[in-house]
């Protein structure tokens, strides 16, 4: 376990990469309660879906991401682990050098096809007209805004790594979500809040990033959907 220190980097991994191969299991998840965590990009960088599954007291996740091909043009030492993680279908490569968001639309509404989405957590600066629109507007599922900043994810990281060591969490086979949280590393600010750091080994992160984003929808107020114009006032035929 982590010991959260003031002023600088901890020691070792964000979670404790043993023990989350111990707790990595395949369930049949069809109907469970879901919720859903984004970490969007609408330019050249990888987006990502966490889903957080609420079994009781216990929680399973999961996530899948997208990248441009692009991007791994650039990324050239990731080109053949990315590759392995679109054959086990946890992360899909898009043609171009932009990403195509109506394949998370897509995504979202296979889930929702085969699961209660409770609520969805995203960034409202990254892509969030789009998430916005889809999920409040057009699938009627709630959100909570969070903005990608220590202050608010802190407390989400915290929580999120106290239930995995305590064996309330565990995981879906996923070597793309593995991957990212294998090497992830935290710092903690002169302020106490723990925030998710950028370094050589772990400079991508997303679903990560997505699964916080899931937990804090989960352990927070969500916002209601939103109704449209004519739900509000009704329309009158004359």
């Amino acid at each position: 376990m982590n010991l959260w220190i003031s002023g600088g980097e901890t020691e070792g991994p964000y979670l404790n990469i043993v023990q989350y191969d111990r707790q990595t299991t395949k369930m049949d998840l069809e109907g469970a309660d879901l919720f859903l965590g984004f970490d969007l990009s609408s330019t050249t960088e990888p987006s990502a879906c966490g889903q957080l599954y609420r079994l009781d007291d216990r929680y399973h996740i999961d996530a899948h991401g997208w990248v441009p091909q692009s991007f791994l043009l650039r990324e050239k030492q990731l080109e053949g682990k990315y590759k392995e993680f679109q054959e086990e279908k946890t992360l899909t490569i898009v043609p171009g050098n932009q990403m195509e968001l109506e394949r998370i639309a897509d995504y979202i509404r296979d889930l929702q096809r085969t699961h209660k989405i409770l609520g969805c957590g995203y960034d409202p600066q990254k892509a969030g007209n789009f998430l916005g629109t889809l999920l409040e507007t057009k699938l009627k599922i709630p959100c909570v805004r969070i903005k990608q900043h220590p202050r608010y994810l802190s407390p989400s990281i915290v929580d999120f790594e106290r239930a995995f060591t305590a064996k309330r969490i565990t995981v879906q086979p996923n070597n793309f979500l593995r991957h990212q949280f294998g090497n992830l590393r935290t710092e903690v600010d002169q302020y106490g809040n723990v925030s998710f750091v950028r370094h050589e080994n772990a400079k991508h992160y997303d679903s990560a990033i997505a699964c916080m984003f899931a937990w804090a929808c989960c352990h927070q107020p969500l916002d209601p959907p939103v109704k449209s114009v004519y739900e509000k006032r009704p329309v009158l035929w004359v």
